[in-house]
């Protein structure tokens, strides 16, 4: 889950736990099962994380484009997803969800 904006300020002052809590609090809302199927998490905060500088990764044209038809299927037991493999919307939360469901398929 990415967060920006006034949701990402408010967000900041809370510790990792309480932030995962308020997370699948609101996700349960959407998806009851969540919760029982939920594993752990790691939190990483890019505004004071040295390495990003407070902002995401960006490609640019065509950087990421020529990798897609490699991440469609499985390399051996390596399954890709993420929105940056979605040939339709990537970059977008729509892509991430698409290439997840895809994956999980595979």
């Amino acid at each position: 889950i990415n967060l920006a904006g006034d949701n990402a300020r408010i967000m900041q002052a809370f510790g990792d736990k309480q932030l995962a809590d308020q997370v699948l609090i609101r996700l349960h809302a959407f998806y009851p099962q969540a919760r029982g199927a939920f594993t752990g998490y790691e939190i990483r905060r890019s505004s004071v994380d040295p390495s990003t500088g407070g902002a995401y990764l960006a490609f640019g044209p065509g950087q990421i484009s020529k990798y897609w038809r490699l991440w469609e299927k499985p390399l051996q037991r390596i399954t890709f997803a993420g929105e940056h493999t979605d040939t339709l919307y990537p970059g977008t939360l729509e892509g991430a969800l698409r290439t997840g469901q895809r994956a999980a398929g595979q």
